[in-house]
């Protein structure tokens, strides 16, 4: 057997060397549907999560801001966030599966800019790992 090995990854052969009757007890094993990866439902697939979900808020009167420019950067990359669709929240979204330190920026005309440092985004096997903040605004003084 010292002779003739098999490569076996995640329950897929990779590699074989070894006689017939080796090959067909290899495949029936590798076949058998036990912790089969390839066969198995993959939890991440078709996953497309926000790791940034803002709500802009009126400073004190917890009123949800719903036309805000709301913008995230890390080091050189910056994006717009979007509106994430549901009219309710007033919550805007970005940083796709892209998980790391962002500085968080939430402006509207007639309100001084909020600015937040050092958001962190984790991340794990899927992808960012959410993170949600809320952005005060402050009206500005006539």
């Amino acid at each position: 057997m010292t002779r003739y090995r098999r490569l076996l990854q995640h329950s897929q052969v990779r590699a074989i060397v070894a006689p017939t009757s080796w090959l067909v007890l290899i495949i029936a094993l590798a076949t058998s549907g036990a912790c089969d990866s390839a066969t198995a439902e993959d939890p991440c697939q078709g996953v497309n999560v926000a790791g940034l979900t803002v709500v802009v808020l009126v400073e004190r009167a917890e009123t949800r801001i719903c036309d805000a420019d709301v913008k995230a950067q890390e080091g050189l990359y910056w994006e717009a966030l979007v509106p994430s669709g549901d009219t309710a929240s007033c919550a805007y979204q970005g940083a796709f599966q892209r998980p790391g330190t962002y500085r968080v920026e939430a402006s509207r005309e007639g309100y001084v800019t909020a600015v937040e440092q050092n958001i962190t985004i984790g991340s794990n096997a899927c992808g960012a790992v959410p993170r949600q903040l809320e952005l005060p605004l402050t009206p500005q003084t006539p």
